[in-house]
């Protein structure tokens, strides 16, 4: 983000996630799916002004789901 000057500008680190999804098609209706998140739980590093200027970091644990759907 751009700030007032140029202590004020936000920065945000690169950071890689892995995520995974698989799914199957049962048949012309049904299929089942499941998908991970984040899996090696990356965090989201920010700095203001210069990347030496720490400004925070989140942490976000990896999260999943799974699921049926039907199609008519």
């Amino acid at each position: 983000g751009i700030g007032g000057d140029a202590d004020q500008d936000f920065y945000v680190d690169a950071r890689t996630t892995w995520d995974f999804k698989a799914g199957y098609r049962i048949n012309q209706n049904w299929s089942v799916f499941a998908e991970v998140l984040n899996l090696g739980e990356e965090p989201l590093d920010e700095s203001r002004g210069t990347s030496a200027r720490y400004a925070g970091r989140e942490i976000y644990s990896w999260n999943a789901r799974a699921g049926i759907s039907w199609r008519m």
